[in-house]
């Protein structure tokens, strides 16, 4: 009975440990979510290895106040997602470049697209294409506008790339040159100046 009563407690202690361990590696998902004027989010499940989501709203969105950002629905430890956003199509015909990082951890705000509630997201042009764009008003929302006409938006496209490399600069250097470097010419001439002088010392030494 006692051996019984002592597997039955290193069972519950097992179980308890395994469901510690699934439950501390237990890992989070991320939601893509804009927000339209009637305060309303289309939404759409973001991985780190999408090259393109799409979120649609059910009532079509005169104007919209935020254009897009990451949420993380935490269920474990903190998880990492970072994609370059490249463009936005709206309304499945409309692109708009973008040339923008995403992630969280955010840093500054990476998170989130410019929005109502920030400078960029207040400016006339928050993000504009060939004859189509968002622009804010200041603050109160974002408007999606074709060859200047407001358009309502039923849906926007996110595709995601590979962020540009750096360019390297071809820059010159401020750094004064160095006196005591000699160049080719020099360290030749000097060579030969000790080749001579080692002659004349041996054709001293015979006479």
């Amino acid at each position: 009975m006692k051996f019984k009563k002592l597997f039955a407690a290193v069972a519950a202690v097992a179980v308890g440990a395994t469901m510690m361990a699934t439950s501390a590696f237990a890992a989070g998902t991320f939601t893509f979510k804009a927000t339209g004027s009637d305060w309303s989010d289309a939404t759409s499940p973001i991985t780190a290895e999408d090259t393109s989501i799409t979120v649609t709203w059910e009532t079509p969105q005169a104007t919209i106040v935020n254009p897009g950002y990451v949420a993380y629905d935490e269920t474990g430890d903190t998880t990492e997602i970072s994609l370059y956003l490249t463009s936005m199509t709206v309304n499945g015909e409309y692109e708009i470049p973008v040339g923008y990082t995403l992630s969280l951890p955010e840093v500054e705000g990476s998170a989130g697209l410019p929005n109502i509630w920030n400078d960029l997201g207040k400016a006339d042009v928050v993000f504009e294409g060939d004859g189509c764009g968002l622009y804010g008003d200041g603050g109160t929302s974002i408007t999606f506008k074709v060859d200047g006409t407001a358009t309502e938006i039923t849906s926007i496209t996110y595709n995601f790339g590979e962020a540009p490399a750096d360019e390297p600069t071809d820059e010159p250097t401020d750094e004064p040159a160095d006196d005591n470097v000699q160049t080719g010419a020099e360290a030749g001439l000097a060579l030969a100046g000790i080749a001579l002088a080692a002659a004349a010392i041996v054709a001293t030494k015979k006479k």
